[in-house]
């Protein structure tokens, strides 16, 4: 039966005799919160489905199933679960076995309970880092889903389908775009939901890097192979192996050192600065650039053979101000991201800050426009984000109010919103009036409001 009411992180013992039984659940009781104890595997297997097992400690012969089958079983049913198998009859073949099968450890009796402690400890260490690991993965793969991939303008919609035609293949990603258009999030978004999602992803900003020591960055260095190389050193392809390598903007790499990126390329292959060892990397290579690398080619600063080799699929990230009908929908995505990091709920920003938004023309793109959120949020003293909230050079634009500009491919209800808000906007937010220039009820643009999520309509 289960020892304890607590369920969290419970050490399950699985021996038919009583004597050890006692002396493993003792050694354990101070040591670990939770310890459970069975006498068959028949009954190790009925705890798992009602208990959250860490690590199984199992004698290798017990009634029903061995020890290596209920290992077997165990790893079936969570492969997570550490498992330490016990036998009294020392025999190579079990042992061997028993570690093919994801054992822990395989301990002969009679055992040393301070070895059996440390090494059950660190079976319950290597579990939580192992869950951790699972959870970090997971949140990566959320964070990077479609969800969280904003925008439903025509060109945006067209950036989302290429991700998704390309993200289960290993065929090379260029991705164009300013700075600030979220090339790296979508890198990321093909990585996570890749078949690659469970290994490396591994960024060099090509820019950032100075130019004498990006060939090291990427492909490493033998000690010695120049001043200062007191090591070796590990580079990002060999620390991408299996994974992806994100190569931020690759249109600034040194033309010297493109030939070496042409040839990793190509053969998959490469040396480490000062070594003759050849290094083999299975990587997939998704770069990006704010460049025009046709320009680049022609003024002989960018090699045409790596760009036809990095160009296999092309996906263009849209400056913000070709998709401004999608700034109502970024901004309420930034406002809840901000809502679940600090203790301010906005609501909304009012029809006038909204209209300020859309006439601005986001030269630092959507990073611009995080940015400006939290701003206005941090000096928010409502909670909805008012036209004074927001940074200075953005208060006073005025705009044409008989105009309304939409993006290509944006649906009737986001042209509707966009009607509303601009029009509430153009009249200081008073609905009444709102709702004769629009030649509906006032009843209708309240339920219009409502339905959109307009905040602050006075």
């Amino acid at each position: 039966m289960v020892d304890g009411k607590t369920l969290r992180e419970t050490i399950l013992v699985v021996d038919d005799e009583p004597t050890i039984s006692n002396v493993i659940t003792q050694a354990f009781a101070g040591i670990f919160s939770n310890v459970a104890t069975c006498t068959s595997g028949k009954e190790a297997l009925n705890i798992l489905e009602t208990t959250p097992v860490a690590v199984v400690v199992t004698d290798l012969r017990i009634p029903d199933i061995n020890g290596i089958e209920l290992l077997k079983r165990i790893k079936q049913f969570n492969s997570s679960i550490e498992v330490i198998v016990i036998t009294g009859y020392p025999d190579v073949d079990s042992a061997v076995e028993a570690m093919k099968l994801g054992a822990y450890d395989y301990i002969t009796k009679p055992f040393n309970i301070p070895d059996l402690q440390i090494q059950t400890r660190r079976a319950l260490e290597k579990f939580r880092l192992v869950g951790e690991n699972i959870r970090l993965r997971t949140h990566l793969v959320r964070r990077f889903d479609d969800k969280n991939l904003i925008g439903r303008a025509g060109n945006m919609k067209e950036a989302f389908e290429a991700i998704e035609m390309v993200k289960d293949t290993d065929s090379n990603v260029i991705i164009y775009g300013e700075t600030g258009t979220g090339k790296e999030l979508v890198a990321r978004a093909i990585h996570y939901r890749s078949k690659r999602r469970d290994e490396p992803f591994v960024k060099v900003n090509c820019a950032a890097v100075p130019r004498e020591l990006l060939e090291s960055e990427l492909f490493g260095h033998e000690k010695g192979a120049f001043t200062g190389a007191v090591a070796r050193r590990t580079g990002r392809f060999e620390a991408a192996d299996h994974g992806t390598i994100f190569l931020d903007e690759v249109g600034d790499m040194p033309i010297e050192l493109q030939a070496k990126l042409l040839t990793v390329l190509q053969d998959r292959c490469f040396e480490r600065a000062g070594g003759s060892a050849t290094i083999t990397v299975d990587v997939r290579v998704i770069a990006s650039t704010h460049n025009d690398l046709a320009k680049c080619i022609s003024e002989g600063t960018f090699r045409e053979d790596l760009y036809y080799r990095l160009n296999v699929v092309a996906i263009v990230m849209p400056p913000l101000r070709k998709h401004k009908d999608d700034i109502p929908l970024l901004a309420d995505h930034f406002l809840k991201k901000l809502a679940t990091r600090t203790n301010k709920n906005i609501e909304g920003l009012s029809p006038e800050a909204m209209q300020a938004l859309l006439l601005y023309d986001w030269p630092g793109n959507v990073r611009e426009l995080e940015n400006v959120i939290e701003r206005s949020a941090v000096m928010a003293k409502e909670n909805v984000i008012g036209l004074s909230d927001l940074p200075p050079h953005m208060r006073s634009l005025e705009a044409d109010s008989s105009e309304i500009t939409v993006g290509v491919g944006a649906t009737m209800n986001e042209i509707e919103r966009l009607a509303i808000m601009q029009t509430l906007a153009s009249v200081n937010g008073s609905k009444k009036k709102a709702a004769e220039l629009l030649n509906i009820s006032e009843k209708s643009i309240y339920n219009k409001i409502k339905q959109y999520g307009i905040a602050a309509a006075k």
